[in-house]
């Protein structure tokens, strides 16, 4: 189409075109368009049937112009009535972006979070005790951090049925009942008075009052009276976590 040779000078290569100067010109800067835009590259274009369907897909302008009467060499050509061709910007590439992976946040060190779902405890003692929890390190004194959270659930349990004069402890017989069974009353009675839902209790209904559970009372209790048993951090953390729904319904919500 173009008609292109090459042609020895001395000691240069002059390359030459049949093609009249305005023609060349058109379809050099098509192509060098469509290779700076991506729309020719070297996996597009790499087969002689891909050149050729490349050339038949040019404009009909561009393909069935007459070549010109001579060789020009490309630093001979004129073109007249062109003026400077405007120079086409090439669409930008896209730089990919890193992806930004977001870290895990790490298990918090301290028996209880900072702030808390449910309303500050009535009781002095219930406040101090809430607040040594999310003070206390887990790692570092984990069996401070049981005695803390089996003294914050049996006054938050104690409380309560203080609290609500619930008629079953109104014998001396019942008085006598363990943590245990306070804990099950207790829960038994929030759940038929609507103040929670016995699903959001059934965790910690099961943890307190199962014997074989590592955070079970029974388990608490021989952390404080065991000579060897030690409680892992994992098992303290997760007890406090499925307790809150217990202490939102005895303080209620935090305000």
């Amino acid at each position: 189409m173009l008609g292109l040779t090459v042609s020895e000078s001395g000691d240069e290569t002059v390359p030459e075109f049949s093609a009249k100067p305005v023609t060349a010109i058109k379809v050099l800067s098509a192509i060098v368009s469509d290779v700076a835009d991506g729309t020719v590259t070297t996996r597009t274009h790499n087969r002689k049937e891909n050149f050729e369907e490349y050339v038949a897909d040019l404009p009909d302008d561009l393909k069935n112009s007459k070549p010109g009467s001579k060789k020009v060499r490309f630093r001979d050509a004129t073109v007249s009535g062109g003026g400077t061709r405007p120079r086409q910007k090439a669409k930008p590439t896209a730089i990919p972006q890193p992806v930004k992976r977001s870290k895990a946040k790490p298990p918090r060190i301290t028996l209880a979070p900072r702030s808390h779902r449910f309303a500050v405890p009535p009781s002095e003692k219930a406040e101090r005790l809430l607040f040594e929890a999310s003070k206390i390190n887990l790692k570092i004194t984990p069996l401070a951090c049981a005695y803390v959270l089996r003294a914050f659930i049996e006054n938050t349990i104690d409380g309560y049925i203080a609290d609500k004069r619930l008629s079953d402890w109104n014998s001396a017989k019942n008085q006598r009942y363990d943590l245990k069974q306070r804990s099950q009353i207790v829960m038994d009675d929030l759940v038929a008075k609507r103040a929670a839902k016995k699903d959001d209790l059934r965790s910690i209904t099961r943890i307190l009052t199962n014997s074989t559970d590592p955070a079970s009372i029974q388990a608490l209790n021989d952390y404080v009276h065991g000579k060897y048993h030690v409680p892992s951090v994992d098992t303290l953390r997760n007890v406090w976590d499925v307790a809150e729904p217990l202490f939102i319904a005895v303080y209620g919500p935090a305000k």
